[in-house]
């Protein structure tokens, strides 16, 4: 795969149903891309080696949102309490602190479409 995706724009659709948009770099995401996982989470930003590397935005299932720096693939210190964790991790803990206060509604994942041009 990584002679095919070599500098350039493509979708890569995962066996476990999560979805990559966005640029390719020896096989891997590097650049500007969205990675949507199947459960609803979702981060948009830079990339580098298939790791969140760089300014983004992470929004996991409860909507919650974190727009700032990413050091291979984890929040940068700007996350406060969710520093040095991955976007899988911090949610568990944002999901924790939530039911801890009894804040929590209901968690539940949702699927959603991702329009394309005629070029992707």
């Amino acid at each position: 795969m990584a002679d095919e995706w070599d500098n350039c724009n493509g979708i890569s659709e995962f066996q476990n149903g999560d979805r990559y948009v966005g640029n390719f770099r020896k096989g891997l995401p590097d650049g500007i891309g969205t990675y949507y996982w199947k459960n609803g989470r979702e981060y948009f930003g830079e990339f580098k080696r298939g790791l969140p590397n760089g300014k983004g935005k992470f929004t996991d299932m409860s909507n919650s949102v974190y727009i700032g720096d990413f050091v291979d693939g984890r929040m940068s210190a700007e996350a406060g309490d969710l520093a040095g964790l991955t976007q899988e991790q911090a949610e568990e803990r944002i999901l924790a602190w939530l039911r801890e206060r009894g804040r929590l509604e209901k968690r539940e994942s949702y699927r959603h479409a991702v329009g394309t041009c005629e070029r992707c």
